[in-house]
């Protein structure tokens, strides 16, 4: 079974928990996103833990696998942070921009 967790939570990270959710073999685990309260509703939805620090999140939860789904440039996020963390934790890592 892999563990699976998400960073960021708007439409496209939210495609990501829904289809890791369905897969079998695979645990969605936790869901991640620098607003608490998108975090939040993801938890609620997908019935896992939310955390708003990646570094935390792949702290506790051990992930195998992560998704980077952050928003892009033009809403000044940042996708090297979480990727580099997730990569330097061991995690197999899926992003979604270039970073």
């Amino acid at each position: 079974m892999l563990k699976v967790c998400v960073v960021g939570m708007g439409p496209i990270g939210n495609i990501h928990a829904t289809a890791y959710s369905e897969l079998p073999n695979v645990k969605l685990t936790a869901v991640c996103d620098i607003i608490q309260t998108r975090a939040d509703d993801a938890a609620l939805k997908f019935e896992v833990r939310s955390y708003n620090d990646a570094g935390v999140m792949l702290t506790y939860e051990k992930p195998d696998v992560v998704s980077i789904c952050t928003g892009g440039f033009e809403y000044s996020s940042d996708h090297f942070e979480p990727t580099i963390k997730a990569l330097d934790f061991g995690a197999h890592v899926l992003c979604e921009k270039p970073i």
